[in-house]
Parts: C-alpha cells; sequence; structure tokens
C-alpha cells in the first residue's frame, strides 16, 4: 500500500511541483515597469491619434505598478492632468465669463488617485467567467465595486466620503469657484442580454454639508459669502435600459433646486443621451445677505436687473427665469457634448438663441474626453463639453426644441432627446 502511495505521489508531486514553481516565479519576475511603460505609451497614443501635432491632450502619469495578490495590478499615485478647453470661437467678451478677472489663461486640471486596484476573482474564473474587483482611494475617500469582463453579471459601484472640494475638474466645471461636500451612495446595473441599452438597476447618492463660494473667490469681481446648501438627494431607476431621476431635491437654507428627466443608457457614455429639466434659486435671505448678493442675484422684490441677468449679452438667464422666480434649464442631448438650454418663459418654444454663455459650459474646465474606447472609462468620470447651437456638427432637424416638462412650469410640447444611431 505504501509502495502504491510513493507511486502516485511521485506522478503528482513533480508536476505540481513544476506548474507551482512556474507560477511562483511568473509572478516574481513579471515585468511590471515595462508593463507600466506600456500602458503610459498606449495612453498617449490613443489621446494624440486623429489630433494636431501641437494640440493640447490629456496626459497620464502612473508613479508605480505592483503586484495585488496573484490576480491583480495596484497603481499608485495616478495622476491624469486634463488640459482646458479654449473655444475658438468666442474671443475676448463674446459672453458672459466667470472666470478669473486678471486676463490669465485657464489652468489645467488634475485628476489624483492615491491608490488603485483592480483583481480578478479566482473561483467564478474556474468555471469560465471573469468578475474584477476593484477599489478606487481618491478624493478622500473610495470607489469600490465589482463589474463583469465579457460575462453576463451586475456592475455595482459603492462611492464612500468623497470630498467634491477635491474633485478639480468640478470646480473648473463651476468656473473656479469652491465647493465643499461628501459624496457617498451606491449605483446598481444589471445589462440584459450583456448590453447596458437594456440595463435594469438603480442609483441612490446623496451629498452631505454642501456649500458653495467661500466668501474669498470672485465671481464677475464680487466675493459672495458662503451658500449653505445642505443635503443634495439623487435617486434614480433604470428599467430598459432607460434611467428615470425620481428624486433630485436639496435640504438646505439658502438653495431649492428640484429636477427630472430620463437618460437613455448606450453601450458607451458617449453615446448616451439624455433629457431633463433642473431648476433653481437661491432664497431671499441669502439674496439680501450683503451688497455682493444684492447686486449679482437682485433684493427680492427689486425692480433693479440683477448684474446675472444684465450682464449677460446672450441673455440666458432672462430666458431661463420662471415667473416664480426661479432659474429653469433643459439639459439634452448625448451625454459627451450636452446642450444646456433655457427653459423658462422667455426661453419657450420658437425663441431660440444664437448662443450660450460661457457660464453654462458643461465642461468642467474643458474637459475633453478621448475619442477611443480605450479612454471610455475615463469619459465616464470625466464629462464632455458642450456645443452651442448647430455648429456643433449635428443637423439643425436633429435638434430638439426647448421645451418645458409637466412638473416644471410647463409652457409648451415636451422636447425629445436626438436620436444617435
Amino acid at each position: 500500500m505504501k509502495d502504491r502511495i510513493k507511486r502516485i505521489g511521485r506522478w503528482l508531486g513533480y508536476p505540481l511541483l513544476y506548474v507551482g514553481s512556474l507560477a511562483f516565479f511568473f509572478y516574481v519576475t513579471f515585468p511590471m515597469e515595462a508593463l507600466r511603460g506600456r500602458i503610459l505609451a498606449e495612453f498617449d497614443r490613443q489621446q494624440r491619434q486623429g489630433r494636431a501635432r501641437d494640440e493640447a491632450v490629456m496626459t497620464l502619469e502612473i508613479g508605480a505598478l505592483e503586484h495585488y495578490w496573484f490576480t491583480g495590478v495596484e497603481l499608485k499615485q495616478v495622476r491624469l492632468t486634463v488640459p482646458p478647453r479654449i473655444d475658438a470661437q468666442k474671443g475676448p467678451g463674446s459672453g458672459l465669463s466667470l472666470g478669473s478677472t486678471d486676463g490669465a489663461p485657464p489652468l489645467p486640471s488634475v485628476i489624483t488617485i492615491d491608490r488603485c486596484r483592480a483583481r480578478v476573482r479566482i473561483l467564478p474564473l474556474l468555471l469560465g467567467h471573469v468578475f474584477l474587483d476593484f477599489q478606487v482611494n481618491a478624493f478622500g475617500g473610495s470607489i469600490h465595486g465589482t463589474a463583469p469582463y465579457a460575462t453576463p453579471g451586475k456592475v455595482d459601484v459603492e462611492l464612500e466620503n468623497v470630498h467634491l472640494e477635491q474633485v478639480e475638474p468640478l470646480k473648473a466645471m463651476l468656473q473656479q469657484q469652491p465647493i465643499v461636500g461628501v459624496l457617498h451612495g451606491a449605483i446598481t446595473l444589471q445589462p440584459v442580454d450583456g448590453k447596458f441599452a437594456k440595463a435594469s438597476g438603480k442609483m441612490d447618492l446623496q451629498l452631505d454639508d454642501v456649500s458653495i463660494f467661500d466668501g474669498k473667490s470672485k465671481l464677475l469681481g464680487l466675493v459672495l459669502p458662503t451658500a449653505q446648501i445642505g443635503r443634495v438627494t439623487l435617486a434614480a431607476k433604470a428599467d430598459k435600459g432607460q434611467l428615470t431621476i425620481e428624486e433630485l431635491s436639496v435640504q438646505g437654507k439658502d438653495l431649492e433646486l428640484s429636477g427630472e428627466g430620463k437618460i437613455r443608457l448606450n453601450e458607451s457614455y458617449k453615446r448616451s443621451t439624455a433629457d431633463f429639466f433642473l431648476q433653481f434659486k437661491f432664497s431671499d435671505t441669502y439674496r439680501d445677505s450683503d451688497d455682493a448678493t444684492r447686486s449679482l442675484l437682485g433684493k427680492a422684490g427689486s425692480k433693479i436687473k440683477p448684474a446675472i441677468e444684465a450682464l449677460d449679452p446672450q441673455r440666458t438667464f432672462v430666458r431661463a427665469k420662471t415667473e416664480d422666480d426661479f432659474y429653469r434649464f433643459h439639459l439634452v442631448g448625448r451625454l459627451d457634448k450636452l446642450d444646456i438650454q433655457p427653459a423658462g418663459v422667455g426661453g419657450g418654444p420658437g425663441k431660440t438663441s444664437p448662443g450660450r454663455s460661457p457660464l453654462l459650459s458643461a465642461s468642467p474646465g474643458g474637459l475633453r474626453p478621448g475619442r477611443s474606447a480605450a479612454t471610455d472609462a475615463l469619459e465616464d468620470f470625466t464629462p464632455g463639453s458642450a456645443s452651442a447651437g448647430p455648429s456643433n456638427g449635428e443637423p439643425a432637424a436633429a435638434r430638439p426644441r426647448p421645451g418645458s416638462p409637466a412638473g416644471l412650469n410647463a409652457g409648451g410640447p415636451r422636447p425629445q432627446p436626438a436620436e444617435v444611431e
């Protein structure tokens, strides 16, 4: 019996030792530095593809690339630098600008990720399914979850303690106005037939202790006191590829905000289309808090037009104003070039604008997403810039007409999002 066990052990032991040794030395000697260089080179090639030689593009830096357990990798000190977009069609003074008043050029936005980990689950792999566990430590918090790769399964993402003041693209989108708040929540999507265009799921996000302005930064040359926005709640449900906003509300003393609408999901972030309305107004108490707020936002009951309306040659906020003093906007079109249209009393059907104020730029500091599938994940994190009027290359007939939904001061037929093939 012992001799038989020895023979079996000899036949099994040597192959197992060989396979184990091969796997171990492959793991410890894998050229991680060469992989890091390949990732950087491929990212740069994808960014420069189809662009002019002197055109500024996004740049990626990776401090270190290391092993993570046996089936994963860990990236440390990752920096994504996004150049500002300069609209050549708008010269100086061609609209209301909320940028710096000293004429300094806009600075690039830098996204810093302290640590990023991704690992393939072993047990599902044995059954022929590939599931990735990931964790990103950035912006003072973490983003972690699970996603399938070329296999059926749902996407789960959780956000914990993400600090808005550390998200530079968000600050750039707000024209360098400081914003404070902590984001947490969860997103779950279940693709149908492997397609997100048919996905179902839900989104529950919450922002706590949100405030904007800091009593130091200038807006149109005025220093505004801090506006306490409070808690922002966003709840949405996806069904058959259509994400419907069920709740978008603010619980704060200085701002009222609400919204409604839908987003048609697609396999690519760039091809997803939005059709929703957003309205807001500052409280009478905040507008009357000092001379700066009275000048920019207007004192409640005053017949003097506020600077935010009087100084804009596009009359953006005039056309966005409703009868109850809200500013209402229609966000419509593809997410990579979201169009923001005034949708107040003066912005109804037949009253389209020849252009849009730079104040309403949907681009965070001119964020310009990559054009290839290799950077889709980055585009999901960095929204693209808005385009004004029919000059963005789309047929004028395909663009939706401004209007209003039933729940937000209805005043015209409800527009439909542009069809995307």
